[in-house]
């Protein structure tokens, strides 16, 4: 497997868990719709929350506003709202991300970005 991508599936791992000791529950990991995935969906009070996860090395120097483009917001937005749809659920929803950043193996920094960003408007 792609190194980039055992990096993606274990920085998932480890952002639901720390989100869970939060407090949130976890509802779906890696959900698709058509070519979108939506990397974790958690119930947190209230709200859905969306929470789009970011794993880099620490030699990997790029700003999380960098990280998730207009394209990837807009991607997000519409699987979060077939997901609304398929599970009939009438909740607010907040966008978070998870920023985790790599020194070793062992050795991370998790940093927690509640409503990163908005809903863009048509």
């Amino acid at each position: 497997m792609a190194q980039h991508i055992e990096l993606g599936r274990k920085g998932e791992q480890l952002a639901a868990q720390y989100l869970i000791k939060k407090g949130f529950q976890l509802l779906h990991k890696n959900w698709h719709y058509r070519n979108q995935e939506l990397d974790l969906v958690m119930r947190h009070m209230n709200e859905l929350v969306v929470v789009e996860v970011k794993s880099r090395h620490a030699a990997v120097n790029e700003a999380m506003d960098e990280a998730i483009s207009f394209k990837k917001i807009r991607f997000l937005v519409n699987a979060t709202q077939a997901y609304l749809e398929k599970y009939q659920l009438e909740l607010d929803v907040r966008f978070d991300v998870v920023s985790l950043v790599f020194h070793s193996n062992t050795n991370y920094t998790i940093k927690h970005i509640p409503d990163a960003f908005n809903a863009p408007v048509d």
